[in-house]
């Protein structure tokens, strides 16, 4: 199955990508450049919507970490959301990302970025 990658903006900083089919060793170099393209010096927040994705392999979770590297070298979070039984598995094994960072669906991860974003109050 041929992976496919769906990413949508919400300016000015964030990012949803929907990733679909298999993230291995056939596939991380395409997804890679389609994320890159889209993730400029302004991206602070990523959500990575796994719902269709099959398969992630280990060069899949390094792709995830870069990301996720990328995101937080500039102050940002990368969460990913409706993860299937066999990569929750995965993911958890990897310890890629902390409990915090994963979702049950998109709402979820939207809403904390949404919070993470609202000016706090007496500044």
């Amino acid at each position: 199955m041929p992976m496919k990658v769906q990413v949508r903006e919400f300016p000015p900083a964030k990012l949803s990508a929907r990733i679909e089919g298999r993230l291995d060793g056939q596939t991380y170099q395409q997804c890679a450049k389609v994320l890159d393209s889209y993730i400029t010096e302004h991206t602070r927040y990523l959500s990575l919507d796994l719902e269709k994705l099959d398969y992630i392999s280990s060069v899949g979770i390094r792709l995830v970490l870069a990301l996720r590297k990328k995101l937080e070298g500039k102050g940002g979070k990368l969460v990913m959301a409706n993860l299937q039984p066999q990569i929750q598995q995965v993911i958890d094994i990897a310890n890629v990302l902390p409990s915090w960072g994963i979702f049950v669906n998109m709402e979820e991860a939207d809403a904390y970025f949404d919070k993470m974003q609202r000016p706090k109050e007496n500044e």
